[in-house]
């Protein structure tokens, strides 16, 4: 971003307006600028909503141009923006943080703060995505592969900014179709949400991918997965949860879902279950036990639970085995 940079406040670039379609939730702007050394277009679309607000910005200027931001709203909001192109840069002067997007690239943030600036370069396009915080980790806690870190992040109010991502085609459509496509009314309004639940699912997939690269587990993580296997094969009929595996294991509960899996393909709960009904097999079997002994062995309250896991497991009923 070159030095010749004219700034004006948010506010002042509203002045200039020629708002050319509203709706209950949809707004377009053409900001029309003459202003001394600064002139040209800047234009706005926001589609907003309790749950998100989305902004396609497009600029065509004489000069580069930085916009100072005031938005309240921004310490609640987890943020997705992606440069269409050709490139600008965002700063949050609070956190000394600062971001560079190019063309076809993205990326995510929280920043508990009001105040941010934008430096555009003559002619630039990008799509903002501002996603309420509560319906944001309602999603990851939906998820039982979120990045729980995220959520603990924005429990503590710490400021995040990712690296820029290279959008790929299903990323850039999923932009691209909020704000082009031929619905109307409610129809256009579930659409524009589906879209928002695909961008979101593709950046978390992106932050997953990353995050399972073969070099993301070192050789003393292996070991730690594979003594946790053995102390569940161990413990079979024992009750644990995952704040007492990670207690005793020295790790977060994400990582240890996420290597649990990545290891054995499966999760710590499943891998369990399993195990506890291959022994169940075996105790009723060779062990000459009746099914109500071996369901309360295994920590069922209900014989009828035991039995239907079992079946599944098997393709028999328990009692079924010895005829």
């Amino acid at each position: 971003m070159g030095s010749n940079l004219y700034s004006i406040a948010y506010n002042d670039l509203l002045s200039f307006s020629k708002q050319s379609g509203s709706s209950s939730n949809y707004s377009e702007f053409e900001h029309v600028i003459v202003q001394n050394d600064l002139l040209g277009k800047y234009q706005e679309k926001i589609i907003k909503t309790e749950n998100y607000e989305i902004r396609d910005v497009a600029a065509d200027l004489n000069n580069n141009l930085r916009v100072d931001f005031l938005d309240i709203e921004m310490k609640d909001s987890f943020n997705i923006c992606l440069c269409v192109g050709p490139s600008y840069e965002v700063l949050f002067n609070t956190h000394k943080m600062k971001s560079q997007l190019t063309q076809s690239k993205y990326h995510f943030n929280y920043v508990p703060d009001s105040k941010y600036q934008l430096n555009i370069q003559k002619q630039v396009h990008s799509i903002h995505l501002a996603i309420e915080n509560g319906y944001y980790t309602n999603l990851l806690r939906s998820l039982d592969i979120s990045p729980n870190d995220l959520m603990k992040r924005f429990a503590r109010r710490e400021p995040l900014n990712s690296s820029d991502v290279f959008a790929d085609s299903a990323m850039k459509k999923s932009f691209y179709d909020i704000f082009n496509n031929p619905l109307t009314g409610k129809i256009k309004e579930l659409f524009i949400e589906a879209k928002v639940l695909e961008i979101i699912s593709l950046q978390l997939n992106q932050i997953i991918k990353t995050n399972d690269s073969p070099e993301s587990l070192r050789k003393k993580d292996i070991d730690i997965f594979y003594g946790l296997k053995e102390f569940l094969d161990n413990t079979l009929t024992e009750s644990h949860s995952l704040r007492g595996l990670s207690v005793r294991f020295g790790i977060n509960e994400f990582k240890l879902k996420k290597g649990f899996r990545q290891i054995f393909g499966t999760s710590i709960f499943n891998y369990i279950l399993l195990q506890r009904m291959e022994l169940s097999h075996k105790l009723i079997l060779e062990g000459g036990l009746k099914v109500n002994e071996v369901s309360v062995m295994m920590g069922y309250k209900n014989a009828n639970h035991f039995s239907t896991a079992f079946k599944n497991k098997f393709g028999i009923s328990p009692t079924s085995i010895k005829k």
